[in-house]
């Protein structure tokens, strides 16, 4: 994954597309695919339904630096920039790295993030690393 570098921010910040990877302090990230779910399950007993909807993105992430201290932060901007936390109602589902801590050295994991958000509006997500709040990329998401 090629990924250009994020310096401290600026006035003019650009805002990246789905498939570019991003490089993030000693944090490697690209965002794949994005999706809008209405259920968590189609089990009707681990189905923990949303308060709006799903929106889940896939994502890769890579620790570049020497040390296992990588934690990615994210947060998803809404168009009026009202800001959205990860969603803890979504716990289902191999690779799901919503309560993801920590990545080793020179690893790359690939998974998804899940938001519970109002579906059909414009979102940008916002990825730092916690050992580097001030660097951060944005990242235009476009559902499917």
């Amino acid at each position: 994954m090629q990924a250009d570098k994020v310096t401290r921010k600026s006035p003019e910040v650009k805002i990246y597309k789905m498939g570019q990877g991003v490089k993030v302090g000693y944090l490697t990230f690209a965002a794949w695919n994005a999706q809008w779910y209405e259920k968590s399950s189609n089990n009707e007993y681990l189905n923990i339904k949303p308060d709006s909807c799903y929106l889940l993105v896939e994502i890769t992430l890579k620790n570049d630096s020497n040390r296992r201290k990588i934690k990615p932060l994210f947060i998803l901007i809404g168009e009026k920039g009202f800001r959205y936390e990860l969603s803890k109602k979504w716990h289902t589902g191999v690779g799901n790295l919503n309560d993801f801590e920590e990545l080793s050295p020179g690893v790359s994991k690939d998974g998804y993030i899940v938001f519970d958000v109002r579906k059909n509006l414009q979102y940008t997500l916002r990825v730092s690393a916690s050992h580097r709040p001030n660097y951060y990329a944005l990242v235009e998401i476009e559902p499917e």
